[in-house]
């Protein structure tokens, strides 16, 4: 364990491209217009949402996203191999690799979950028979879920349990935090990634144990739609985040493996 983070702390070396040396700089800038004119395509597009006063709508509100996440897409992969082509670079440090798988990770997972809120909204408008100036209205006030259905003298003792399931799971990773975050010789690459589970654990019982119990306890089946939506986000991160990081601590498991240490 001693050894693995020096290979982790250093850098890696990749596969090099296999390009020919006359064509990496047709390569380059035509990688650099693909870049520029997808940047200036999706903040165009950012800038008009913001600055419109007529498309200060829920719709485009949710649609400012999708170009957003574009953005963040591209710049996360393109100018990174782009400099590696024309420099013939294939050393990448170990949490820069890690960064860049993130982000691709919250990119692809980003379209899906833009595109899914798109699509629920179109059904919102659809189902209701409202035209999109109105949808404002609809998507503003709160939305009716079916109420859970629980007996009258179950209520407190699920609200109860739930209560103790939720402060255990924050307790024990809290504790691993503190633990980490504290505890010197735990500073080591293996333990940066360990670090983020336990803080993902915490962001997802947090994102959706309270506001069940609270729901259960005052017998509310109404939320709000942005909330509605934020918990939704929180969610899909939080199941992200836990393949990402045991696909993180498998890799770092493959190197120590692989490189006999």
């Amino acid at each position: 364990m001693e050894n693995l983070s020096i290979i982790v702390s250093f850098e890696l070396t990749l596969d090099p491209f296999s390009i020919h040396p006359g064509a990496k700089y047709p390569i380059f800038l035509f990688g650099i217009f693909i870049y520029v004119f997808g940047a200036f395509c999706n903040l165009t597009l950012l800038l008009l949402i913001i600055l419109t006063q007529s498309l200060h709508k829920p719709m485009y509100f949710i649609l400012l996203s999708l170009p957003l996440n574009d953005f963040v897409g591209i710049t996360t992969m393109l100018p990174k191999v782009l400099s590696d082509i024309v420099t013939e670079t294939n050393n990448t440090y170990y949490p820069l690799c890690v960064l860049q798988g993130f982000l691709l990770h919250m990119y692809g997972g980003g379209i899906l979950f833009i595109l899914a809120a798109m699509a629920f909204d179109r059904y919102v408008a659809i189902y209701s028979g409202v035209i999109m100036e109105n949808l404002s209205i609809i998507v503003s006030f709160e939305l009716t879920l079916d109420p859970f259905s629980i007996p009258p003298g179950a209520k407190y003792p699920i609200f109860l349990f739930g209560i103790f399931i939720y402060m255990f799971g924050a307790f024990c990773n809290l504790t691993l935090l503190l633990l980490i975050i504290l505890t010197q010789s735990l500073h080591k690459p293996v333990y940066f990634i360990l670090f983020s589970l336990p803080l993902n654990d915490f962001v997802g019982i947090t994102s959706m144990l309270p506001k069940v119990l609270s729901d259960i306890v005052t017998e509310t089946n109404n939320t709000y739609y942005p909330l509605c939506v934020l918990q939704a986000f929180l969610l899909h991160m939080y199941g992200g985040g836990v393949l990402f990081i045991l696909a993180a601590m498998a890799f770092d498991r493959y190197i120590a493996i692989w490189k006999e240490l």
